[in-house]
């Protein structure tokens, strides 16, 4: 099984330093959760191991799963993103948003009440 901290180190070091900020913003707001790498990509779980949120990094960017509901919320108040059904992809190439990253995980923490 491949740590947390082995697999971002994989990335480029720009995309590793992205994925590290993205991991904080996770961390200090999901106090109690815990980490590890599921389905190939890191992975936020309560402590009754239900899944919070997943995010990883890709060729061309990095990919958060966010769900339905929310990237319809999501695709109003940032439209420049990239969407699927279920996740948000945010470009190697773009400036990161680390507001969004930070925002997004508010307001699934406020969910998980």
């Amino acid at each position: 099984m491949c740590s947390v901290d082995s697999h971002i180190a994989k990335f480029e070091p720009e995309v590793s330093h992205r994925i590290m900020i993205m991991r904080k913003i996770a961390s200090d707001i999901f106090i109690n959760s815990t980490e590890k790498i599921y389905h190939g990509v890191i992975t936020f779980f309560t402590q009754d191991g239900k899944e919070i949120i997943n995010f990883g990094g890709f060729k061309d960017h990095i990919s958060i799963w966010i769900g339905y509901d929310l990237v319809n919320f999501f695709k109003l108040r940032y439209p420049k993103l990239k969407y699927t059904k279920v996740t948000v992809q945010i470009s190697h190439n773009s400036d990161f948003p680390y507001e969004f990253v930070e925002e997004i995980c508010k307001i699934i923490n406020e969910r998980l009440d």
